[in-house]
Protein backbone atom coordinates (compact mmCIF):
# COMPACT_ATOMS: atom_id res chain seq x y z
CA UNK A 1 0.00 0.00 0.00
CA UNK A 2 1.51 2.94 -0.94
CA UNK A 3 2.98 5.32 1.96
CA UNK A 4 3.40 2.91 4.46
CA UNK A 5 6.74 1.48 5.34
CA UNK A 6 8.79 -1.27 3.72
CA UNK A 7 8.03 -4.32 6.06
CA UNK A 8 10.49 -6.97 7.25
CA UNK A 9 8.60 -9.60 8.66
CA UNK A 10 11.11 -12.78 8.36
CA UNK A 11 11.94 -14.95 10.79
CA UNK A 12 15.79 -14.90 11.39
CA UNK A 13 16.66 -17.94 12.99
CA UNK A 14 18.87 -19.26 10.84
CA UNK A 15 16.94 -22.84 10.82
CA UNK A 16 14.20 -20.08 8.76
CA UNK A 17 16.51 -20.25 5.60
CA UNK A 18 15.56 -23.57 4.89
CA UNK A 19 11.80 -23.50 5.16
CA UNK A 20 12.10 -20.06 3.18
CA UNK A 21 14.26 -22.10 0.28
CA UNK A 22 11.25 -24.84 0.24
CA UNK A 23 8.74 -21.85 0.58
CA UNK A 24 10.04 -20.41 -2.59
CA UNK A 25 10.17 -23.69 -4.45
CA UNK A 26 6.75 -23.85 -3.95
CA UNK A 27 6.24 -20.33 -5.13
CA UNK A 28 8.27 -20.22 -8.44
CA UNK A 29 6.93 -24.17 -9.29
CA UNK A 30 3.70 -25.13 -7.91
CA UNK A 31 2.40 -21.13 -8.44
CA UNK A 32 4.70 -19.95 -11.39
CA UNK A 33 4.73 -22.52 -13.75
CA UNK A 34 2.48 -25.10 -12.07
CA UNK A 35 5.44 -28.05 -12.05
CA UNK A 36 5.89 -30.14 -9.08
CA UNK A 37 7.88 -29.67 -5.93
CA UNK A 38 9.49 -33.81 -5.51
CA UNK A 39 11.24 -35.59 -7.90
CA UNK A 40 8.12 -37.41 -10.26
CA UNK A 41 5.60 -35.86 -12.13
CA UNK A 42 4.12 -32.76 -12.77
CA UNK A 43 1.09 -32.49 -10.52
CA UNK A 44 -0.13 -29.29 -9.77
CA UNK A 45 -2.15 -29.65 -13.05
CA UNK A 46 -5.93 -28.59 -13.33
CA UNK A 47 -6.90 -32.56 -13.74
CA UNK A 48 -4.76 -33.94 -10.68
CA UNK A 49 -6.31 -30.89 -8.55
CA UNK A 50 -9.29 -31.95 -9.37
CA UNK A 51 -9.28 -35.75 -9.00
CA UNK A 52 -7.95 -34.82 -5.05
CA UNK A 53 -10.24 -32.33 -4.75
CA UNK A 54 -13.05 -34.68 -5.39
CA UNK A 55 -11.30 -37.29 -3.03
CA UNK A 56 -11.06 -34.79 -0.19
CA UNK A 57 -14.92 -33.33 -0.41
CA UNK A 58 -15.91 -35.46 1.81
CA UNK A 59 -13.46 -33.83 4.21
CA UNK A 60 -15.63 -31.22 5.29
CA UNK A 61 -19.04 -33.03 5.43
CA UNK A 62 -20.69 -32.96 8.97
CA UNK A 63 -19.55 -36.17 11.10
CA UNK A 64 -21.86 -38.48 12.51
CA UNK A 65 -22.12 -39.13 16.49
CA UNK A 66 -20.02 -42.21 16.04
CA UNK A 67 -17.60 -40.92 13.08
CA UNK A 68 -14.27 -41.00 15.49
CA UNK A 69 -11.96 -41.48 12.17
CA UNK A 70 -8.64 -40.24 13.06
CA UNK A 71 -7.36 -37.81 9.84
CA UNK A 72 -4.78 -41.01 9.14
CA UNK A 73 -7.94 -43.13 8.82
CA UNK A 74 -9.96 -40.58 7.06
CA UNK A 75 -6.94 -39.92 4.75
CA UNK A 76 -6.39 -43.66 3.91
CA UNK A 77 -9.64 -43.76 2.43
CA UNK A 78 -9.83 -40.86 0.44
CA UNK A 79 -6.89 -41.61 -1.47
CA UNK A 80 -7.85 -45.53 -1.50
CA UNK A 81 -7.08 -46.73 -4.83
CA UNK A 82 -5.92 -43.35 -6.22
CA UNK A 83 -3.42 -42.96 -9.24
CA UNK A 84 0.05 -42.19 -8.36
CA UNK A 85 -0.17 -38.49 -9.76
CA UNK A 86 -2.90 -37.66 -7.39
CA UNK A 87 -0.79 -39.53 -4.54
CA UNK A 88 2.16 -37.32 -5.04
CA UNK A 89 0.26 -33.93 -4.98
CA UNK A 90 -1.34 -35.11 -1.48
CA UNK A 91 2.33 -35.45 -0.28
CA UNK A 92 3.39 -32.09 -1.70
CA UNK A 93 0.28 -30.12 -0.34
CA UNK A 94 0.92 -32.26 3.11
CA UNK A 95 4.50 -30.72 2.60
CA UNK A 96 3.30 -26.99 1.88
CA UNK A 97 0.87 -27.65 5.00
CA UNK A 98 3.15 -28.67 7.45
CA UNK A 99 6.20 -26.78 6.58
CA UNK A 100 5.53 -23.16 8.48
CA UNK A 101 4.75 -25.38 11.64
CA UNK A 102 7.36 -25.11 14.34
CA UNK A 103 5.11 -26.84 16.68
CA UNK A 104 5.25 -30.39 14.90
CA UNK A 105 8.03 -32.19 15.00
CA UNK A 106 10.64 -33.55 12.22
CA UNK A 107 9.30 -37.10 12.74
CA UNK A 108 5.62 -36.19 12.68
CA UNK A 109 5.82 -34.25 9.29
CA UNK A 110 8.09 -36.69 7.61
CA UNK A 111 5.44 -39.61 8.65
CA UNK A 112 2.56 -37.16 7.54
CA UNK A 113 4.67 -36.53 4.28
CA UNK A 114 6.38 -40.02 3.64
CA UNK A 115 3.49 -42.08 4.83
CA UNK A 116 1.67 -40.71 2.23
CA UNK A 117 3.91 -40.88 -0.82
CA UNK A 118 4.39 -44.56 0.24
CA UNK A 119 0.98 -45.63 -1.03
CA UNK A 120 2.08 -44.74 -4.65
CA UNK A 121 3.06 -47.89 -6.76
CA UNK A 122 6.25 -45.56 -7.91
CA UNK A 123 7.04 -43.32 -5.41
CA UNK A 124 8.22 -39.69 -5.21
CA UNK A 125 11.25 -38.40 -4.32
CA UNK A 126 11.65 -35.52 -1.69
CA UNK A 127 14.90 -33.61 -2.44
CA UNK A 128 17.52 -33.39 0.28
CA UNK A 129 16.92 -29.94 0.53
CA UNK A 130 13.35 -29.92 1.19
CA UNK A 131 13.64 -32.92 3.68
CA UNK A 132 15.91 -30.75 5.52
CA UNK A 133 13.11 -28.11 5.85
CA UNK A 134 11.37 -30.10 7.77
CA UNK A 135 13.18 -30.24 10.77
CA UNK A 136 12.29 -26.91 11.73
CA UNK A 137 9.46 -24.11 10.88
CA UNK A 138 8.97 -20.68 11.53
CA UNK A 139 6.06 -20.28 14.15
CA UNK A 140 3.33 -21.85 16.10
CA UNK A 141 0.31 -23.10 14.55
CA UNK A 142 -1.98 -23.77 17.50
CA UNK A 143 -4.23 -26.64 18.34
CA UNK A 144 -6.51 -25.91 15.69
CA UNK A 145 -4.13 -26.35 12.69
CA UNK A 146 -3.58 -29.64 13.82
CA UNK A 147 -7.20 -30.92 14.86
CA UNK A 148 -8.69 -29.67 11.91
CA UNK A 149 -6.29 -30.71 9.55
CA UNK A 150 -8.10 -31.33 6.52
CA UNK A 151 -10.15 -27.96 6.64
CA UNK A 152 -6.42 -26.84 6.01
CA UNK A 153 -5.68 -28.84 3.31
CA UNK A 154 -9.30 -28.08 1.98
CA UNK A 155 -7.96 -24.53 2.36
CA UNK A 156 -4.62 -25.28 0.41
CA UNK A 157 -6.14 -27.27 -2.15
CA UNK A 158 -9.26 -24.84 -3.26
CA UNK A 159 -6.30 -22.33 -3.15
CA UNK A 160 -4.39 -23.49 -5.60
CA UNK A 161 -7.41 -25.12 -7.82
CA UNK A 162 -8.52 -21.40 -8.03
CA UNK A 163 -5.03 -20.14 -8.62
CA UNK A 164 -4.91 -22.60 -11.53
CA UNK A 165 -7.92 -21.03 -13.52
CA UNK A 166 -6.25 -17.12 -13.56
CA UNK A 167 -4.76 -15.98 -16.38
CA UNK A 168 -0.48 -15.74 -15.78
CA UNK A 169 -0.86 -11.82 -16.38
CA UNK A 170 -2.97 -11.59 -12.85
CA UNK A 171 -1.13 -14.79 -11.28
CA UNK A 172 2.43 -12.62 -11.79
CA UNK A 173 0.46 -9.38 -10.19
CA UNK A 174 -0.90 -11.41 -7.26
CA UNK A 175 2.69 -12.24 -6.79
CA UNK A 176 4.68 -9.24 -7.33
CA UNK A 177 1.93 -7.56 -4.98
CA UNK A 178 1.39 -8.58 -1.46
CA UNK A 179 -2.05 -6.93 -1.39
CA UNK A 180 -3.56 -8.17 -4.04
CA UNK A 181 -2.63 -11.75 -2.86
CA UNK A 182 -3.77 -10.63 0.07
CA UNK A 183 -7.10 -9.47 -1.38
CA UNK A 184 -7.23 -12.53 -3.25
CA UNK A 185 -6.86 -15.03 -1.16
CA UNK A 186 -9.15 -13.73 1.91
CA UNK A 187 -11.71 -13.70 -0.67
CA UNK A 188 -11.74 -17.71 -0.84
CA UNK A 189 -14.24 -19.40 1.21
CA UNK A 190 -13.08 -21.85 4.02
CA UNK A 191 -14.16 -23.65 6.67
CA UNK A 192 -12.29 -22.70 10.07
CA UNK A 193 -8.84 -22.51 8.04
CA UNK A 194 -7.71 -19.71 9.25
CA UNK A 195 -4.06 -20.23 10.18
CA UNK A 196 -3.82 -22.18 6.77
CA UNK A 197 -4.82 -19.16 5.27
CA UNK A 198 -2.44 -17.05 7.58
CA UNK A 199 0.88 -19.14 7.20
CA UNK A 200 -0.17 -19.24 3.40
CA UNK A 201 -0.20 -15.45 3.48
CA UNK A 202 3.74 -15.57 5.04
CA UNK A 203 5.59 -18.26 2.90
CA UNK A 204 4.13 -16.56 -0.54
CA UNK A 205 4.92 -12.78 0.63
CA UNK A 206 7.25 -13.30 3.74
CA UNK A 207 8.68 -9.70 3.63
CA UNK A 208 5.06 -8.29 4.15
CA UNK A 209 3.35 -10.68 6.25
CA UNK A 210 4.20 -11.33 9.71
CA UNK A 211 4.71 -15.11 10.67
CA UNK A 212 1.31 -15.18 12.91
CA UNK A 213 -1.69 -17.36 12.12
CA UNK A 214 -3.53 -16.34 14.99
CA UNK A 215 -6.00 -13.76 13.82
CA UNK A 216 -7.03 -12.73 17.65
CA UNK A 217 -3.25 -12.66 18.05
CA UNK A 218 -2.40 -10.04 15.42
CA UNK A 219 -5.63 -8.11 16.52
CA UNK A 220 -4.47 -7.72 19.65
CA UNK A 221 -0.84 -6.70 18.84
CA UNK A 222 -2.19 -3.78 17.03
CA UNK A 223 -4.79 -3.06 19.61
CA UNK A 224 -2.07 -3.14 22.10
CA UNK A 225 0.85 -0.41 19.92
CA UNK A 226 -2.17 0.91 18.35
CA UNK A 227 -0.29 4.40 18.95
CA UNK A 228 2.25 3.82 16.20
CA UNK A 229 -0.65 3.28 13.42
CA UNK A 230 -1.49 6.21 12.00
CA UNK A 231 -5.37 7.20 12.32
CA UNK A 232 -6.18 6.03 8.53
CA UNK A 233 -5.12 2.29 8.65
CA UNK A 234 -8.02 0.04 9.52
CA UNK A 235 -5.49 -3.25 7.60
CA UNK A 236 -4.33 -5.36 10.59
CA UNK A 237 -1.28 -6.52 8.19
CA UNK A 238 -0.49 -3.04 6.76
CA UNK A 239 -0.93 -2.00 11.03
CA UNK A 240 1.54 -4.44 11.88
CA UNK A 241 4.12 -2.70 9.71
CA UNK A 242 3.69 0.58 10.59
CA UNK A 243 4.41 -1.24 14.48
CA UNK A 244 7.33 -2.93 13.61
CA UNK A 245 8.89 -0.11 11.78
CA UNK A 246 8.24 2.26 15.23
CA UNK A 247 9.41 -0.83 17.44
CA UNK A 248 12.70 -1.80 15.63
CA UNK A 249 15.12 0.96 16.46
CA UNK A 250 14.51 -0.79 20.24
CA UNK A 251 14.35 -3.93 19.96
CA UNK A 252 16.49 -4.91 16.75
CA UNK A 253 16.14 -6.17 12.88
CA UNK A 254 13.84 -9.48 12.93
CA UNK A 255 12.28 -9.38 16.01
CA UNK A 256 9.74 -11.54 17.48
CA UNK A 257 6.54 -10.05 19.39
CA UNK A 258 6.50 -12.98 21.38
CA UNK A 259 9.96 -11.58 23.16
CA UNK A 260 10.15 -10.66 26.62
CA UNK A 261 9.78 -6.86 26.78
CA UNK A 262 7.16 -7.04 23.98
CA UNK A 263 4.99 -9.82 24.73
CA UNK A 264 3.64 -8.93 27.97
CA UNK A 265 2.10 -5.99 26.22
CA UNK A 266 -0.14 -7.39 24.06
CA UNK A 267 -0.57 -11.29 25.76
CA UNK A 268 -3.62 -11.24 28.07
Amino acid sequence: MAGQPQGMAYATEPTAAGVYGAADRFVGRALRTGGNLFQGAKVWTAPVLDDLHARLADGLAPKSEGDRQTFGQRWDTQLGGAPDTTVQLAGELLFVHVLFAADLTAKTKRDLVYGTLTRASAPATVPHDLDQALESGLARTGIAFKTRRQSQLCLLLDAVRTWRDLRAPMRRTLLDDPWAFKAWLFALPHDGAHAQREALLHLVHPATFEPIVSPKMKTRIVQAFAENVPADVSDVDEALIWIREALTEDHGEGFWFTAPGLVEHWRP
